[in-house]
């Protein structure tokens, strides 16, 4: 599929308001839309349901044809800002994208992706901040500082 202007968007408004900031879900290989003088945030889900794989299959470099197309592409896109989250909520109950111990090995792996073939693009560490028994620690998932 390939990215594009996404349509509807020119002259969006809120309130009579323009909109500052575009907010959009994609699967793995789902285009991300140009959003012109607006920031866009991607939430990029990265599972199988969305296309990828799980940590262990991204971290292992499965994942880096599929990972250089979306940067290649997300290079391509009109905004102000790129903004990413993906695997949002990693470390809740409720989702399960394998491994928990392989999703800094899987998360470093994609953002070096990003930083050879679309270094525009920022990436944002999203975990849930409900801190119960089920939930993983995020200081267990943390990437590393340069990440």
């Amino acid at each position: 599929m390939k990215f594009g202007a996404f349509p509807g968007l020119s002259g969006t408004t809120v309130a009579g308001q323009p909109l500052s900031v575009v907010s959009v879900f994609c699967g793995a290989a789902e285009p991300w839309p140009s959003v012109g003088n607006r920031d866009l945030l991607v939430s990029w889900h990265l599972d199988l349901d969305g296309g990828g794989g799980d940590y262990d299959w991204w971290a292992n470099g499965s994942g880096d044809a599929l990972a250089t197309q979306a940067a290649k592409a997300a290079a391509q896109v009109t905004a102000r800002a790129i903004y990413v989250r993906p695997w949002a909520e990693m470390n809740a109950d409720w989702i399960n994208f394998g491994d928990v111990n392989r999703f800094a090995d899987a998360w470093r792996r994609v953002r070096n992706i990003f930083k050879t073939w679309a270094p525009n693009v920022k990436f944002v560490l999203c975990p849930t901040t409900d801190t119960y028994v089920e939930t993983t620690d995020v200081a267990l998932l943390y990437p590393g500082a340069g990440y």
